[in-house]
């Protein structure tokens, strides 16, 4: 398996996706201790996924209690199919993943910051007049508006930030870059930031304001977490608001205000849209009936009224 994690290396994957092959990968390996690779066979992987459907969520999982989720168990299944195959390729071995299904995806829970939360917290950020108030409103407003990583927010520099031609190039999942676009309203915002934001040797468009060592460096995605929390605490929300939620809300609140698939997955930086239906266009049925009710084709028609002559 070290040779495995030496190709994802070479091949330039981002340190977090090699880590989560390793753990997975790590794990599989524990379950069947000496093994060569080239003596499994389809029906010991099916038993040992089994064993993961069955498995109670292990210690230092956030939510403790219960049987792994599903999710959990398809990431398990997706790794070893990705490992298989470069064993295949590698080695000429026989494949034991060829014919095992990836588990079906459970339901998806809408995992979206509400528009009303985003609007509490706008308020209160608002409200504070000092270099933090300021900080923050500008980059709630830049995480509203872009639907970028809180990698992509932190790491952004200010020769990479445009505010008269309203967009950024950010850089997330390791060294991708992409470009972000933003309205008026935001640029407005974080020029307001900037006037007030402390002369410091680093380039990073937000920085840390707390007196202490951390003063003037980069925000971390920590520290952008903590700040979200502190003014949704404040704000009274009681909701998600997590960076990536506000990634979630914005994919969300596009299509809900016509935005087409298509765009909203170049928007989002992804490969393809496959992956944007899948993880951000996620509604509850009440949304699906209101969205329904609004652009079913009935509305085109000409109806003859019920007991009309």
């Amino acid at each position: 398996m070290s040779e495995f994690v030496i190709t994802l290396r070479a091949d330039g994957t981002i340190q977090d996706t090699v880590k989560w092959y390793k753990a997975k990968l790590n794990m599989f390996a524990a379950s069947s201790p000496g093994r060569p690779i080239d003596s499994f066979t389809a029906l010991e992987i099916r038993t040992y996924i089994v064993t993961l459907r069955e498995r109670e969520r292990w210690p230092g999982q956030k939510r403790q209690g219960g049987k792994l989720s599903i999710e959990s168990v398809r990431n398990h299944v997706r790794a070893l199919k990705a490992f298989f195959k470069w064993c295949r390729a590698e080695y000429n071995i026989v494949d034991p993943m060829e014919r095992i299904r990836i588990p079906r995806r459970a339901e998806q829970p809408v995992k979206a910051i509400a528009l009303d939360d985003i609007q509490k917290m706008i308020k209160v950020a608002a409200e504070d007049e000092s270099a933090f108030g300021v900080r923050n409103l500008a980059m709630i407003l830049f995480l509203t508006d872009t639907g970028c990583r809180a990698a992509g927010i932190c790491g952004l520099t200010l020769d990479r930030l445009d505010l008269a031609s309203h967009r950024a190039i950010v850089i997330e999942k390791g060294d991708k870059q992409r470009a972000v676009a933003f309205t008026p309203t935001t640029s407005e915002f974080l020029s307001a930031w900037l006037e007030v934001r402390p002369l410091v040797k680093h380039k990073h468009v937000f920085c840390s304001l707390h007196n202490g060592r951390r003063y003037g460096e980069p925000l971390t995605t920590n520290g952008l977490s903590q700040m979200l929390e502190r003014v949704a605490k404040k704000a009274g929300v009681e909701g998600r608001v997590n960076p990536h939620s506000f990634r979630h809300g914005f994919a969300r609140q596009y299509l809900f205000n016509g935005g087409n698939l298509a765009t909203l997955s170049r928007l989002l930086g992804h490969a393809s849209s496959d992956v944007t239906t899948r993880f951000y266009a996620v509604f509850t049925f009440a949304e699906q009936a209101a969205a329904h009710d609004q652009f079913t084709p009935i509305n085109n028609l000409a109806i003859p009224q019920k007991g009309g002559d």
